[in-house]
């Protein structure tokens, strides 16, 4: 199946960067991988990709939306 390669480590990935729920990060992190591709390359962004400093800093700031402290609930 394509994307199952990338997709398989991907949970030891989140989990090394202390995600409590790696599954699901890694499934949000692929996704958005998944629509800056196909926007950069088929979508609405083929007329303007991002460069490289700007995917950088999209994922850095998604990578730590996914994994910053949370308040504990109660």
């Amino acid at each position: 199946m394509p994307g199952m390669r990338a997709g398989r480590g991907a949970p030891l990935r989140t989990c090394a960067l202390g995600s409590e729920e790696p599954a699901r990060h890694a499934r949000s992190f692929i996704a958005w991988c998944d629509g800056i591709a196909f926007d950069s390359l088929a979508g609405s962004g083929a007329a303007s990709p991002p460069g490289y400093d700007e995917l950088y800093k999209d994922a850095e700031e998604l990578v730590g939306t996914l994994f910053r402290e949370r308040p504990e609930e109660g």
